[in-house]
Formats: C-alpha cells, sequence, structure tokens
C-alpha cells in the first residue's frame, strides 16, 4: 500500500454542520386605545400545533380595577388571532372577537416586564384554558367556582407562574353579573335545542312522506 493509499483510508470524512434556524422571539406590542385602555398584543414567535392561532390580544377596561380579597381584578376582554388575518375596518375581524374576562394583573409589570407578560398572555390566556374557564362559569354549581375570572400570574421559586384564587373565583361565579350571563346563556340554550328538536321531527315527517312503505317492512 503506497503512501498515498493510506492517507487516502484513514483521512477522516468532516461532514458540514447543519445550520439550526434561529427561533424568532415573542414580540410584545403595547398600546393604547382611543379610549385610553392600555392593550397588549403577544406574538408568539414559536410554533405550537396545539394551538391554531400565533397572537393574543388583551384589553384592560377600567382603570379602577376592583379590590377582591387584597387582589386588585382588572375587567378586560381577550383575542386569539393569526398576525397575518384580515383586519377589517367595521372590526368585524379576529383581532376584535372578545370574550370578555376578569383578571388580576399588575398593568405596570404588563407594560414593563417582558417576562411578566409573556406567562400572562401565552399561557395564563391561553385559548383552550380560557374557553374552559368561561364553560364553567356558565355551570351553576361547579366543582371549581370561577365566573369568568382567569386568575393571575405570581412570582414563585424565581419565575413567573399562572395562579388561581379559589375566593375571588367562588365569589365572581356568584355575582349578580353572572348569575344573569348563566340565565341568558341558559335561555339561549334552550331556545336552541327546541329549534334543533323541531327541525328533526320535520325531517323525520318529510322521510316518512317521501318513503310510506318504510314502516310496512
Amino acid at each position: 500500500m503506497g503512501l498515498l493509499d493510506f492517507f487516502r483510508k484513514n483521512k477522516e470524512v468532516v461532514k458540514p454542520v447543519q445550520r439550526v434556524p434561529e427561533t424568532e422571539k415573542n414580540k410584545i406590542e403595547r398600546t393604547i386605545t382611543r379610549d385610553g385602555e392600555i392593550q397588549i398584543d403577544f406574538y408568539r414567535g414559536t410554533y405550537d400545533v396545539r394551538r391554531d392561532y400565533d397572537c393574543t390580544r388583551l384589553v384592560i377596561l377600567n382603570k379602577q380595577p376592583e379590590n377582591m380579597y387584597g387582589c386588585n381584578v382588572y375587567d378586560c376582554k381577550v383575542s386569539w388571532y393569526h398576525e397575518d388575518d384580515a383586519i377589517m375596518l367595521d372590526e368585524k375581524d379576529s383581532r376584535h372577537d372578545f370574550k370578555d374576562i376578569k383578571l388580576t394583573v399588575d398593568p405596570y409589570f404588563l407594560q414593563t416586564d417582558d417576562t411578566y407578560a409573556t406567562c400572562l398572555m401565552n399561557e395564563l390566556l391561553d385559548r383552550t384554558r380560557v374557553n374552559n374557564m368561561l364553560a364553567r362559569g356558565m355551570v351553576e354549581n361547579p366543582d371549581k367556582p370561577c365566573g369568568n375570572y382567569i386568575g393571575s400570574v405570581a412570582m414563585e421559586d424565581g419565575k413567573y407562574v399562572k395562579k388561581f384564587n379559589p375566593s375571588i373565583g367562588r365569589a365572581v361565579h356568584n355575582s349578580k353579573e353572572m348569575a344573569e350571563k348563566r340565565r341568558v346563556y341558559q335561555q339561549e340554550e334552550s331556545i336552541k335545542r327546541e329549534i334543533d328538536a323541531k327541525r328533526k321531527e320535520l325531517q323525520r315527517q318529510l322521510h316518512e312522506l317521501d318513503n310510506p312503505n318504510d314502516g310496512n317492512r
């Protein structure tokens, strides 16, 4: 074996290092609405297969919170959308498809602390979590009453985590506001059931007219 063959045999093959694309960072846009309300738009930089949206909008409606069990509870509204969704002049778009909620939130931290804002917007206001809690709020006596109170974000062991105060949840759930919302909701659901029952009965009757011999088989 020649010297050239020796080097050919022992030459280490150097594979090119695959370049890992950089993950786009989350973006947080803070604005004041025309009505003087704090508005936060959170743009999630990483893809999440469990979510069919990449942006969350929060609007804090009242400047003076309600004190409940030593916590400042604000009336808010939240929506979820895609960053490239169309924006309509009449505001009938996904950005403005709001849900009314209550939050224990610190407006100062929300506007100045990105870590706090990220936990609140991305975890506390996860759409599935919020919708599940709002659905529970429409039940008269759930195991964990919450009304439309979603919770708060607090520092624990050096990091922000989502929290829920059962006392506040119970108070909001039993409030006159939520009692009226449940009454209206249950009334609307009753009407929907009646309409659905009439539709099914009509379909049955039409089927019998179209198939008069079915009953004789």
